[in-house]
C-alpha cells in the first residue's frame, strides 16, 4: 500500500496522541524537506535513494543535523513497519554520521563582568537593565531553557515558598518541575511585577 508520506504522519499521530504540537511541526519539516529533496512522496524509498538524500543535506548542513532529520525518518518508517505498511525499515539500515564533539559553550568571568557593566551603563540597554539583569540571572541561577523562561506565567512562582514551577507543556522532556529560587531571584521576580503593575495603571 503505497502511503504518502503525509498521511503516514496523520496516523503516526493517532498512534501517539501526546506529541506536542513543537514536534509534530518538527516532523512535517523534515517530511517536506525530504519531498523536495528526493522527489518522492510516499513510503516506498529504497536505500540508496534514502542515502542520496542525507548526502544531499550534508552538502549544506552539519551532520549533527543530517543524523537529527534521519532520526525523524527512522521514527515514521519504525511505525509503518509497525503497522503492516512496509516490511522493513530502510532507514534503520543506514548508519548515524560521525560528529565532531563540540565543547560546552561557556563565558569567562572576566566576559561576564563586562556584559553585566555593558547592561547597566549602556545608553540604550541601561534604561531597561532592570529586565535585562533579571532574564540572565534566571537563566545563571536554573539553568532553565529558553522556552521555559517564556513560558514563566505569574501563578508559577512561588515567593514564599522561593520555588519556581516549571510546567511540562514548555519543557523538553514533557515532566513539570519545581526549581528553588535564591533571593536574587525573589528581588528581580519582585522589581518585574511591580514593574509589570506600574505598566498596567
Amino acid at each position: 500500500m503505497a502511503v504518502e508520506l503525509k498521511k503516514l504522519l496523520e496516523l503516526y499521530q493517532q498512534e501517539k496522541p501526546q506529541l506536542s504540537s513543537r514536534t509534530i511541526q518538527k516532523y512535517e519539516s523534515v517530511i517536506t524537506m525530504f519531498i523536495k529533496d528526493s522527489g518522492i512522496d510516499n513510503i516506498f524509498v529504497t536505500r540508496n535513494e534514502c542515502i542520496k538524500w542525507r548526502n544531499k543535506i550534508l552538502n549544506r548542513s552539519s551532520a549533527g543535523n543530517c543524523n537529527n532529520y534521519h532520526r525523524h525518518m527512522r521514527s515514521l518508517f519504525n511505525f509503518a513497519v509497525a503497522a503492516n505498511y512496509l516490511d522493513e525499515n530502510v532507514f534503520q539500515s543506514i548508519d548515524i554520521l560521525k560528529t565532531s564533539n563540540v565543547k560546552c559553550k561557556t563565558i569567562s568571568e572576566a566576559t561576564f563582568e563586562k556584559l553585566l557593566l555593558t547592561i547597566k551603563h549602556d545608553k540604550y540597554y541601561s534604561c531597561q537593565s532592570w529586565f535585562y539583569l533579571a532574564m540572565i540571572d534566571v537563566f545563571r541561577f536554573t539553568a532553565i531553557r529558553r522556552r521555559q523562561l517564556i513560558g514563566i506565567k505569574w501563578r508559577d512562582i512561588n515567593f514564599n515558598e522561593k520555588t519556581l514551577y516549571l510546567d511540562a507543556k514548555y519543557s523538553k522532556n514533557k515532566n513539570d518541575n519545581l526549581v528553588p529560587i535564591n533571593d536574587i531571584l525573589i528581588e528581580h521576580f519582585s522589581t518585574l511585577m511591580e514593574k509589570s503593575k506600574a505598566i498596567r495603571t
